[in-house]
């Protein structure tokens, strides 16, 4: 023990501070009373090491009474700060035992003294400690009373049992206390994530320099009160409040659209302030700031001002803002009708394109004037404002509008054919009676047939389509229009008889692969396998392979898999390609199977897209297979090979890949083999 005396007293002397630092650590070598001086030498030591290190030796000395006893003059230490310091995180180290001596010299501390007390508190979690961080509030020293409620806020963090008895301590210290206080107070309880009365923060809205916490509690209440301090906060505060203010009012006005309680009383407090719409209209066009520009396009929906509808419409179109901007017409209502339809005039297509799409939000059934406003849309230069004005009349439309709406559907612009389509259907869906006389007439040849079938697929879905309609849609499989003929698919196939299966065959050999494609479908769905296994089989497009084994798999998946099996030995790479591609969206094991017989194909593509889909081999024998490829002269199949052999856990599989990398002269195929081998995948039993 003399020697570590020696070695300690002599080590804290030197002017290396590692030397200072290993006699800190020393320290627990010693007996408590020979350890304390050097523990508060080393305490005090102009080096943080060294500090740090005998804070860590503290708790370890024995007898700890007398540490402690050490420790708390240190306190009061005026001159060394570092010690000082050093003093209270040994205090808050050595725990629980700290806490009556630290209270027992509390009332005699003085005012920094106290601070420095509460921080050892602060480090403590104990019922103690809280109580007494607790009485510290009321002490008529503020810097001590700001002190113990950010401490009591940190200790009730720390332990849910001492959280309700904080949290009241610090909501019962906001009456009468001063700004600075207070604040210390507010952040206690933003610490703690407290849930608080509203009434709490109403009492100190009216102090400027407390405002923003009123604010910020607003968001958490529906509370009169509170909606009217948040307008009277945006009409008359600083620029941060008001920025703040409006996002929290708006986001309180889009969750409470439906709330007419709560819509109420807002426009009741905007009413009071006739100054809001300023500061909220600016918002909404600083285009650097998205939470206040969101906030503010809401509440100008609210405030209902014509003149502001068209920086609504402008934030239509921005990422972000689309949904409130929504809203906020919603809000606006009538009020935005007008300004709407005048938009809806402009010179800016796309300005025109907007304005009508947000009619339907605004207004559920169509006045003469915005019925006036479509009508003319159908008939604009641009295509944009047309399909706007089509989507419009899909829900607000009547019957008379079917026949302004089917000569658009063989536009040229697929956009307005598209769109002119889905306006139809759900028109004749609406007038069922009206549509089928607009299409009794209908040539099958001429500029309407494509409407026609649009029609008759609308309705097939109610009951079966009549002889005459079948009739007509027979003839229009046979129309030289591929549109017309593609429609005709998809109004057969609704009700899938079969007559209208006989008729969808003939689809099959269309000319056109979007109508066989239709064809093929329909088919599958109603379970006709034979006409598209004949089609698939002397096919020689890949796409339509892959659609057709599609079809098939509605039918069963069992005959798209033994079709798919058969297509893998196909020259055409493209056909054997969606053969594969088909194959690996299945898991059982015929179509694991015929994945691994795919990689015996002598096109490249076909095999590097079979070691894709197969992922990872599961056996001695499907390694022994992806093994081969290995000895392919296509780098890129060599590469899917590895990476699949990567996948695979088992150590066979490494161990192929490890030989692999002996032979190996592509750099790319190089780089994968030692990624693999470096990724650490360890099958039990190692390599």
């Amino acid at each position: 023990m003399k020697n570590a005396f020696a070695a300690v007293e002599w080590l804290l002397c030197q002017e290396e501070p590692e030397a200072r630092r290993t006699a800190a650590q020393q320290l627990v070598k010693l007996e408590g009373r020979d350890a304390i001086p050097f523990l508060l030498t080393a305490l005090g030591d102009t080096d943080w090491r060294v500090r740090r290190e005998a804070t860590s030796s503290a708790p370890l000395i024995a007898p700890r009474a007398a540490v402690i006893a050490a420790l708390i003059p240190c306190l009061s230490e005026a001159q060394n700060i570092g010690l000082r310091n050093a003093a209270v995180e040994a205090l808050v180290a050595i725990g629980a035992e700290a806490i009556g001596p630290v209270l027992g010299v509390l009332a005699a501390l003085s005012s920094d003294g106290k601070k420095l007390a509460v921080e050892v508190l602060a480090g403590i979690t104990d019922e103690r400690s809280a109580s007494a961080l607790e009485a510290l509030l009321e002490t008529d020293d503020v810097n001590v009373a700001c002190a113990a409620a950010e401490a009591l806020a940190q200790v009730a963090k720390r332990s849910d049992e001492l959280r309700a008895s904080a949290v009241a301590a610090l909501v019962r210290n906001m009456e009468g206390a001063d700004t600075y206080f207070c604040v210390a107070l507010l952040e206690g309880l933003k610490f703690l994530e407290a849930e608080v009365p509203w009434a709490v923060y109403a009492k100190i809205s009216k102090n400027p320099m407390l405002r923003g916490y009123a604010v910020s509690a607003a968001a958490l209440t529906t509370d009169p009160s509170a909606l009217h301090l948040l307008v009277s906060t945006i009409s008359h505060s600083t620029k941060t409040l008001v920025r703040e203010a409006t996002i929290v009012l708006g986001e309180k006005v889009f969750a409470g659209v439906a709330d007419q309680g709560l819509l109420r009383i807002v426009r009741d407090a905007f009413a009071l302030n006739p100054g809001v719409d300023a500061p909220i209209l600016f918002l909404a066009r600083t285009h650097d700031d998205l939470p206040a520009r969101a906030g503010a396009t809401v509440l100008l929906g609210l405030l209902g001002d014509p003149a502001t509808i068209p920086t609504i419409i402008g934030a239509l179109s921005e990422d972000g803002l689309t949904e409130r901007a929504e809203r906020a017409l919603k809000l606006a209502g009538g009020d935005a009708v007008g300004p709407l339809l005048a938009l809806a005039r402009s010179r800016e297509p796309s300005a025109r394109a907007n304005a009508i799409s947000m009619m339907p939000v605004i207004v559920h059934s169509a006045s003469d004037e915005v019925r006036k406003t479509l009508h003319g849309a159908l008939r604009d230069e641009s295509n944009e404002v047309k399909a706007s004005a089509l989507r419009v009349l899909a829900t607000t439309g009547d019957a008379d509008d079917m026949e302004r709406i089917m000569p658009m559907v063989n536009d040229r612009d697929p956009r307005v054919s598209a769109a002119a389509a889905a306006a139809l259907a759900p028109l004749a869906r609406r007038y069922e009676d009206r549509a089928l006389e607009l299409v009794s007439d209908v040539d099958v040849t001429g500029h309407l047939a494509s409407a026609a079938c649009v029609v008759l697929e609308a309705i097939a879905g109610r009951a079966p389509l009549t002889s005459a309609s079948l009739r007509f849609l027979e003839q229009a499989m046979l129309s030289t229009s591929a549109h017309v003929r593609r429609l005709a698919v998809d109004a057969l196939a609704v009700n899938p008889t079969d007559e209208v299966i006989e008729v969808l065959q003939l689809g099959l050999a269309d000319e056109e692969r979007d109508v066989q494609i239709a064809s093929m479908r329909a088919l599958g769905r109603a379970g006709r396998s034979q006409p598209i296994e004949i089609l698939i089989l002397g096919a020689r497009d890949g796409e339509l392979v892959a659609s057709g084994l599609s079809a098939l798999a509605e039918c069963s998946e069992a005959i798209a898999i033994q079709l798919a099996g058969k297509l893998i030995a196909s020259r055409d790479a493209l056909v054997a390609c969606a053969a594969v591609d088909t194959l690996g969206r299945y898991t059982d094991a015929a179509a694991r199977a015929l994945l691994f017989k795919a990689l015996g194909h002598p096109d490249g593509d076909v095999v590097r897209l079979a070691l894709t889909e197969i992922v990872a081999p599961e056996s001695d024998s499907e390694r022994g297979l992806v093994a081969d490829c290995l000895s392919s002269s296509n780098p890129g199949i060599r590469r899917a090979a590895i990476d699949a052999l990567g996948k695979d856990p088992h150590r066979e599989s490494r161990r192929i890949v490890r030989r692999r990398l002996d032979d190996e002269s592509d750099p790319r195929v190089i780089e994968m083999i030692l990624s693999v081998l470096a990724s650490g995948v360890r099958a039990p039993g190692g390599l």
